[in-house]
């Protein structure tokens, strides 16, 4: 019964780590695309390239780092209550 429990719980694990690593990327892709098509240039990839701006790169830096938390709070979230109405 306990290992039982313990392969679900590995495999809930597993699951939600995959739905927030792909969330992550998806939402990571389409900020790198919408930048592209807004400002005709690649978003900063390196802050500590002399002709990325201050402001360019704190903004991206802050833009990116909370869409793609959120993206992965929901995809976890979401991964786990499928899980469990699977169960």
């Amino acid at each position: 019964m306990a290992t039982m429990r313990r392969r679900e719980q590995t495999s809930l694990h597993l699951l939600t780590a995959v739905a927030g690593l792909g969330a992550a990327l998806a939402v990571r892709s389409a900020l790198d695309r919408g930048y592209q098509r807004k400002t005709g240039r690649s978003p900063p990839k390196n802050p500590a390239d002399p002709t990325v701006p201050w402001r360019s790169a704190l903004l991206w830096s802050v833009s990116v780092g909370a869409l793609v938390g959120v993206a992965k709070t929901a995809a976890r979230k979401g991964a786990t209550a499928g899980w469990q109405r699977l169960r």
